[in-house]
């Protein structure tokens, strides 16, 4: 293996040194550390079909109380991580490392409010794999470690009612000219619970998070219904509605309509099997052309998916997970299985996917961008270890 790639090994796996909780006051220390080994046949151009990584995420955390119900508490953590491409194949690997921030924010809180300003994750609506509402995270079930980007942001919860709580939040409010509105009104009852979402982006940085829902658009209006209800069996939708702003001259907006409806239940097999199923109808109005043309093409979209998944417990440490998702407009499916083995403090992972290869992807007779990792396309299997502390 070559001397850098050691040291990069080196550096990332000395992070365990450092998990021994720091002692102070309201002053802890927890983190994440992974490490994959994933093969697969279908490799971004110029990569191999082995490829290893190895992360960790160090959190500190600072917490002062003012009483039982009011305190502060700040939160810092850092994503350290290397790629190694073709290392076990080769014995020697490209490196591609990077670094990052992951959060850093402020907290105030008391019963009925909390206002918290910084690098935060912001998550909402019920949907588990089909999700309309998945705005602000990255948040991805088939990922064994839970992680999702952050988004720098002011965000402000109120409680005036035990049934009811309410958000309002300024996104990027380092950047006040760029600086975008939203809130959020959850509504629990009985059963279950509902929640109505607004929000306006306005960007021309495409590279900026939170990423636009509609093309050629450099704002959007987005609107959502969700709702969840808890009777013998699980029920829930995310309805969400994506509008540009007016073609001058035809009276035409870009527009982004999904409906996803949703269910689950746990049969009474063995120790239970959780059966979940969701389905997601999308519609987009799209047109090209400056606001004030007269002359524009119009692109419309329909798209259907369908996701089914099984989980399994068997015994004290193991479960299996089974995962099939179905494109009924370009008739692509794809697989994910994976067993996993659970002690107090760390987990290990085996997965298995299928899944179309990077050349069946192509948008109006064009290549799609992709990631150049090598998981999810084509065949392969990954082996995952997690230690949380």
């Amino acid at each position: 293996m070559k001397k850098k790639t050691a040291i990069v090994l080196a550096a990332l796996a000395g992070g365990s040194l450092l998990l021994t909780p720091l002692q102070g006051q309201g002053l802890r220390l927890k983190g994440q550390l992974w490490g994959t080994a994933t093969w697969g046949n279908d490799p971004a151009p110029e990569r191999e079909n082995v490829e290893e990584t190895i992360g960790y995420i160090p959190t500190f955390s600072l917490e002062r109380k003012f009483g039982p119900l009011s305190g502060v508490d700040l939160e810092f953590a850092y994503h350290l991580n290397a790629v190694l491409d073709g290392a076990l194949e080769h014995g020697e690997a490209d490196i591609n490392r990077y670094s990052k921030l992951y959060r850093l924010w402020g907290r105030f809180a008391t019963e009925k409010l909390e206002l918290r300003l910084g690098l935060q994750k912001i998550a909402f609506g019920p949907g588990i794999v089909l999700r309309p509402l998945i705005w602000f995270d990255t948040w991805d079930i088939t990922d064994p470690t839970g992680q999702t980007e952050g988004v720098g942001a002011l965000r402000l919860k109120w409680y005036p009612h035990p049934r009811l709580a309410s958000w309002v939040w300024a996104i990027r409010p380092d950047h006040l000219n760029k600086a975008m509105l939203g809130g959020r009104v959850e509504y629990t009852f009985g059963p279950g619970e509902v929640a109505l979402t607004y929000y306006h982006h306005k960007t021309n940085d495409l590279d900026f998070t939170p990423k636009p829902l509609l093309p050629f658009d450099s704002a959007e209006n987005r609107l959502a219904l969700d709702a969840r209800l808890d009777w013998k069996v699980g029920l829930w939708t995310e309805m969400m509605l994506a509008r540009g702003p007016e073609l001058e001259h035809d009276n035409k907006y870009n527009e982004l309509v999904q409906i996803m409806i949703g269910g689950d239940y746990t049969l009474p097999w063995g120790q239970g099997v959780y059966v979940m199923m969701e389905h997601l109808w999308s519609r987009m109005d799209a047109f090209t052309g400056s606001p004030n043309s007269y002359i524009v093409t119009r692109k419309l979209r329909n798209e259907q998916f369908t996701v089914l998944m099984l989980s399994i417990p068997w015994g004290f440490f193991d479960s299996f997970m089974g995962l099939v998702q179905y494109d009924w407009e370009n008739e692509r499916l794809y697989n994910f299985l994976m067993w996993q083995r659970t002690y107090d403090n760390f987990s290990l992972h085996t997965i298995l996917y299928a899944n179309p290869r990077r050349e069946d992807y192509f948008i109006d007779g064009f290549p799609t961008p992709l990631p150049e990792s090598l998981m999810g396309f084509g065949n392969g299997i990954q082996f995952m270890i997690v230690y949380n502390h």
